[in-house]
């Protein structure tokens, strides 16, 4: 999966029940990137023990064995996560890019609205596109 399309409700219909009660984009948004995170979590505790496995049985390669990176102590997975300055940009991408995590995904959201506004963009839409101006991404 290269990306995530992210389809938030943005309209009222007393006829359609939301799960949660109300129609809330941003509340909604924050459900799907808080499991898209508890996911990455696991996926990187995954990982850690498959490559603390490999460490043991001596087979362990330069992708999944956690080095020090400096005379800190800082292993390779903190290096990448924190972006020092002595993990390179572009080694630090790359690894992380083979980890596959969901939060590293572009995100696109699609707004689910009534056909009534279709045309034009009603309080909720404003809502998700205010959001995603603030965490700094473009449309």
């Amino acid at each position: 999966m290269d990306a995530i399309a992210h389809v938030v409700r943005c309209f009222d219909d007393p006829n359609v029940i939301h799960v949660d009660g109300s129609v809330d984009p941003k509340r909604d948004i924050e459900v799907v990137e808080a499991e898209l995170i508890f996911k990455d979590l696991d996926t990187v505790e995954r990982k850690l023990g498959e490559a603390q496995k490999k460490a043991k049985a001596g087979r362990s390669d330069s992708k999944t064995k956690p080095v020090s990176w400096n005379e800190s102590g800082i292993t390779c997975w903190e290096a990448a996560l924190s972006g020092t300055s002595r993990f390179k940009e572009k080694r630090r991408k790359l690894w992380l890019r083979d980890l596959h995590l969901l939060t590293n995904k572009p995100v696109m959201y699609v707004c689910n609205v009534h056909e009534k506004d279709l045309l034009t963009e009603n309080e909720y839409v404003r809502q998700v596109r205010l959001r995603r101006k603030r965490k700094g991404h473009a449309w």
